[in-house]
């Protein structure tokens, strides 16, 4: 009797053991441990500040049409499975429409299909356009231990296809996140366009070339704007600076997992207590920011016309909450971007996400 009481308690052991090993193993990305052992979540703030000064960069200096200034940071908070871009590569479409023209929404779906693919994007982020060569813009992310590598860029404005950014800086060191992590930033050549200088007219390179470093010296022609043969180096066009946020440590607590039978008795997964009674009353009110879809946005703000859609074969799906109108998220065309972010988030950070499009 007493060898089955401890076979059956091994046993239950052994069966414990598999469901934390599998609980644990859920939501990881595909590519396996990162192996960061910090804890579990970290905030960061996110500054980026522009340097592009004349003084600094006087070779055909942009002053107007449009004058020198930067495009708004998109950015995401990653595993190792994920790539935004990398020196000496080749860039995605999504990531040509960015450095070319600014446009945001197919990049943005490339981060959306790895985020639910391959489960190798936590967060999503922007900070808003800097509006002359010289000028800061910030914003917050969120890491997480198993998406510890953050890539970011920004749109060099004007430019053929030139942009700074970061590729998958680590914020983690083995068991702890990093408190404050600066970079130089210099310019990069998506590979996409031809043009040596500032405003030079649009002339597809064919066949696409891979991402390369602008230098002092490189490309080496005297046409090119950022061609300065008596400098070393180029001096550093931008500046990001990452500062770790406290948070309230219980933040950081996963929950352990529930062990004990309890019978049909529901448990809420966060606090390890019974869930209450369902009770009937009005649906939960959506925060402003998130109660229009991301067409409705679009055509608010005047990017797309009442009867234009975002990509062909698609539709607007246009349910919203009635206790909101997006008017006063989409009035200001520096705040959409914000919004398609935050609604991107939440497409990540659940479980099923919902269909925001219909096929016609």
């Amino acid at each position: 009797m007493e060898t089955l009481s401890l076979a059956a308690a091994r046993g239950k052991a052994l069966w414990a053991l598999l469901l934390a090993t599998l609980g644990s193993a859920a939501g990881q990305p595909l590519g396996g441990d990162s192996g960061c052992m910090a804890r579990p979540l970290a905030k960061y703030s996110v500054t980026f500040t522009g340097k592009w000064s004349q003084t600094a960069f006087p070779k055909q200096y942009p002053l107007f049409r449009p004058p020198a200034q930067w495009s708004s940071l998109l950015g995401a908070a990653h595993s190792s499975d994920y790539s935004m871009w990398r020196k000496d590569q080749y860039v995605s479409n999504g990531l040509r429409d960015f450095v070319e023209r600014g446009e945001a929404w197919a990049l943005m779906k490339e981060i959306e299909a790895a985020g639910e693919k391959l489960q190798s994007v936590h967060e999503v982020f922007s900070a808003p356009a800097v509006p002359s060569g010289t000028g800061q813009t910030s914003t917050e992310l969120e890491a997480h231990s198993r998406h510890s590598l953050v890539s970011f860029v920004v749109r060099i404005v004007p430019s053929p296809d030139w942009f700074v950014g970061v590729d998958s800086l680590d914020l983690c060191d083995g068991d702890h996140w990093r408190e404050q992590v600066a970079v130089d930033l210099y310019p990069y050549d998506a590979g996409t366009d031809s043009g040596f200088t500032f405003s030079s007219p649009n002339f597809a390179t064919i066949p696409q070339d891979t991402v390369t470093e602008i230098t002092s010296s490189s490309p080496s022609h005297p046409a090119n704007s950022f061609y300065y043969p008596r400098l070393k180096a180029l001096p550093p066009i931008a500046r990001v600076t990452l500062v770790r946020l406290r948070q309230n440590p219980r933040a950081f607590v996963p929950p352990a997992p529930d062990l004990v039978d309890r019978g049909n008795e529901i448990m809420d997964s966060l606090s390890g207590k019974p869930s209450p009674t369902p009770t009937a009353g009005p649906p939960p009110v959506p925060h402003p920011q998130h109660a229009c879809s991301w067409c409705q946005a679009l055509k608010l703000s005047g990017w797309l016309s009442p009867g234009q859609d975002p990509h062909p074969g698609f539709v607007c799906h246009t349910g919203t909450h009635p206790d909101f109108t997006c008017h006063h998220a989409a009035a200001d065309t520096k705040l959409l971007l914000q919004a398609l972010i935050s609604h991107l988030r939440m497409i990540l950070k659940s479980e099923c996400p919902p269909q925001k499009w219909k096929k016609q």
